[in-house]
């Protein structure tokens, strides 16, 4: 895998790191910032790939979107995630991008089942996921069994985990 420019780590961890503030504060991931993100890793890679590096770039947001639109869908996902992602897939490309989901589905899961455990209701949604996996998954069970978590930090907490295994030349998924 060919390791990423400085000049992209530093769009790809300002954009990460605006988009982690503004989620912190505000709930929302600015449409205005992830597309500048991906507009910018775009121009990057044309200029350092010329017509492979945009097109490994187009590869890596349309890759690195499908499974958070998927999840946007179900309503299990922001928009301004998606939207990050696809910015993260387009400065990254398809490889990275998809390390750093891996990874920030990771922590955030971690995250949540901490949260969980804090709440006391860690035994209530394993019993709730034990009846999901029984029956047919209704729309009400959604509503009732919701954690909300803002998940932009994470995804900077992984995209900064991927960089530096990169930088010691550690695959962080080994397959």
């Amino acid at each position: 895998m060919p390791s990423l420019s400085p000049g992209t780590i530093a769009i790809l961890l300002a954009a990460c790191g605006c988009a982690a503030w503004t989620d912190l504060r505000t709930g929302l991931i600015p449409n205005r910032l992830t597309a500048i993100a991906a507009m910018a890793g775009l121009v990057v890679a044309g200029i350092e790939g010329g017509v492979r590096g945009l097109a490994a770039g187009v590869c890596g947001a349309l890759v690195a979107a499908l499974v958070p639109l998927l999840l946007f869908r179900k309503n299990a996902m922001g928009g301004g995630d998606v939207k990050l992602f696809l910015a993260i897939g387009a400065i990254s490309g398809t490889a990275m991008a998809l390390e750093i989901q891996m990874m920030a589905f990771a922590t955030g899961s971690l995250f949540g089942i901490g949260l969980w455990i804090r709440r006391g209701l860690l035994t209530h949604k394993v019993a709730a996921f034990a009846g999901f996996c029984r029956r047919r998954f209704r729309a009400a069970d959604a509503a009732e069994e919701r954690t909300e978590i803002r998940f932009a930090p994470f995804i900077l907490m992984a995209a900064l985990m991927v960089i530096a295994a990169h930088a010691l030349r550690t695959e962080v998924l080994p397959w």
